[in-house]
């Protein structure tokens, strides 16, 4: 089993722990912020030039989707995590999260899967944005739990509805 943070640089592949990544020179995380040790605070930059959290992978794809004549905006989310959410023997380094708008201000996650390779995660994320079937399923289904069905099955909390798709 692993212990410890493992953070992975998105452009050379560098393998650092939490207290080496903190030892990396450090750039605003916001550049705009003119105050960032009260504002968005720093990030760290590997040897490479790579500047942790703001130069890593991402896709975005927003679907519009009609559900009982409303049109809700579905975002289909794949990010390189940059932190190691794997265990035992396994990396995981991408996840790919489908996000509802609840209301104006927040985003639900109602589904997540996490991959080893960059590869897997283009490919998990297109699997997904072609299946507007199985993402309107779930959408109705979730809208016909109640409250309590809701909570106890983590959506709306740190912890997303996952699905094999």
């Amino acid at each position: 089993m692993k212990f410890g943070a493992e953070w992975r640089c998105g452009n050379c592949g560098k393998i650092y722990s939490t207290l080496e990544l903190i030892g990396l020179e450090m750039v605003k995380a916001v550049e705009s912020d003119t105050d960032p040790d009260n504002q968005h605070g720093y990030t760290s930059v590997c040897a490479c030039g790579y500047r942790f959290h703001l130069d890593k992978f991402r896709i975005h794809d927003i679907l519009k989707i009609k559900i009982d004549d409303k049109e809700i905006d579905v975002l289909i989310s794949t990010v390189d995590l940059e932190l190691n959410h794997g265990f035992f023997d396994k990396d995981l380094w991408y996840e790919t999260g489908i996000f509802i708008e609840d209301n104006e201000d927040i985003d639900t996650m109602i589904y997540e899967n996490r991959y080893e390779t960059k590869e897997e995660a283009i490919a998990g994320h297109n699997r997904i944005l072609g299946d507007i079937e199985m993402i309107t399923k779930l959408i109705k289904d979730l809208r016909k739990m109640t409250d309590d069905e809701y909570s106890e099955r983590g959506i709306g909390t740190d912890t997303p509805l996952t699905l094999d798709v």
